[in-house]
């Protein structure tokens, strides 16, 4: 059957002679325009993470083509992704969807399956639906938010997506894309690899460290408690022949001391003391005899005032009575 197109119509009668319909149209551009996403800027329908990461993404404004049929977004679109599992991974998708029932194209998120290890799910083309991925969507067990390193961007997969650069041909970036893809996912591993490599380097570094100093520590605390208890020890040690050697010397000049203080005591201090003793004795013993008696005794003295002694050193005493009257007054 041969066709071609597209003219202007004539209104022949009541009808038109010439009528299209959108398959033709889309046909039509089909022809010379590959599917994919137009290549005028790199960001085109490039999905990022929010400014502030969210349970959210953002697809920035870009042209598709599916099948000659146009897409435009003109302004940043924002998808929410569903909560995150507790327990399990997942990936979701983000598409370009035409629809030919319902006679549109739009981006929308597909959520995938929860897994330990997940896959993400297939895009669909059939007489129903044609979708191209955009990009891929790493949501880890117990997610809160999602930043940039969870999402793959897939434009340049020409299996899923696919670049528009002009008309006739589309650049074939799948070669490009999975040598780009092979050498992250390389370098990824081998950066995650020399990290924890140098992440367990450095902790056992540190508990060694630490062990040592705990080591060191203990060992200094034991040799100044060890030097502690010398020092103590010698300090004693010299004290106690220190003392020695003087309670000797103070126990001979303590003795010579009261040997010395024993002679004086013997002659004049014992003297005074014991004539001191009788003088008192004698006092008292008047006292009692003028109380008792009324007889008053007193010695006898000098005019000088010294007392009269018997050879052998007693004071001579006279005794007077005397008659006490009751007074009448």
């Amino acid at each position: 059957m041969e066709r071609c197109g597209f003219f202007d119509a004539n209104l022949v009668g009541e009808e038109y002679d010439r009528v299209y319909l959108a398959q033709e149209f889309a046909a039509y551009f089909a022809s010379f325009i590959g599917n994919g996403v137009f290549a005028n800027k790199s960001d085109e329908l490039q999905v990022l993470a929010m400014p502030t990461p969210a349970m959210q993404v953002t697809v920035k404004g870009g042209q598709g083509w599916i099948n000659g049929y146009w897409y435009e977004n003109t302004d940043d679109l924002y998808l929410p992704i569903d909560v995150a599992d507790g327990v399990l991974n997942r990936i979701d998708i983000v598409v370009l969807r035409l629809g030919f029932s319902e006679r549109a194209m739009w981006v929308e998120v597909k959520k995938g399956s929860t897994a330990v290890n997940p896959v993400a799910p297939d895009i669909v083309r059939n007489a129903d639906y044609y979708e191209l991925k955009l990009a891929e969507i790493y949501v880890g067990a117990g997610a809160i938010r999602i930043t940039q390193a969870n999402i793959t961007d897939t434009r340049m997969d020409q299996a899923v997506c696919g670049w528009v650069t002009g008309l006739v041909e589309q650049l074939d970036t799948t070669t490009l894309f999975n040598q780009f893809e092979a050498y992250f996912t390389e370098f990824k591993e081998r950066y995650e690899a020399d990290y924890d490599n140098w992440t367990a380097e450095q902790k056992a570094a540190y508990i060694q460290w630490l062990a040592d100093t705990k080591q060191d520590y203990n060992d200094y605390v034991s040799e100044t408690e060890q030097d502690y208890d010398d020092w103590t020890g010698a300090k004693k040690d010299e004290y106690d022949g220190w003392y020695d050697t003087h309670i000797a010397l103070w126990q001979t000049e303590f003795e010579t001391w009261f040997d010395n203080v024993k002679g004086q005591l013997s002659t004049d201090v014992a003297g005074r003391l014991q004539n001191q003793l009788d003088e008192h004795e004698a006092l008292l013993n008047s006292l009692a005899k003028m109380l008792i008696k009324n007889e008053i005794t007193a010695p006898f003295e000098t005019t000088n005032e010294t007392l009269l002694k018997t050879t052998d050193n007693k004071v001579l005493l006279f005794t007077t009575k005397h008659q006490v009257y009751p007074c009448k007054c």
